[in-house]
């Protein structure tokens, strides 16, 4: 599974958490805290994350990041991608990283 991340809606401690559990299916007794975020991330199938940043995403992203980068040690199958695939790898993926067709199960409307 690829999953791309939007770095800007992890600024603060408030923001990230809920919108890290929602993106990587966390389950539901998620901590909402980096030591929570570190174990489920360890726990994760074969994921590869691109983390879509703008550059002024602040202190908690940096430790966000951090990790992130700790889990992927400790998670072989756990990758952090420095940049988006190319469209032949991502042929069926929208950008949240679910398949076109499961978007379309779920009565979304493609771009």
């Amino acid at each position: 599974m690829t999953i791309r991340l939007d770095a800007s809606k992890m600024k603060t401690r408030s923001e990230a958490h809920p919108y890290l559990k929602e993106k990587l299916s966390f389950p539901e007794y998620y901590g909402g805290n980096l030591d929570a975020l570190y174990d489920c991330l360890t726990e994760l199938p074969p994921t590869e994350i691109y983390m879509d940043e703008t550059g002024n995403e602040g202190d908690f992203y940096r430790k966000i990041m951090r990790v992130f980068r700790d889990a992927c040690r400790a998670n072989p199958d756990l990758v952090l991608l420095e940049e988006w695939p190319d469209e032949e790898r991502c042929e069926g993926l929208s950008l949240d990283g679910n398949s076109d067709e499961a978007d379309a199960e779920d009565g979304d409307e493609q771009l």
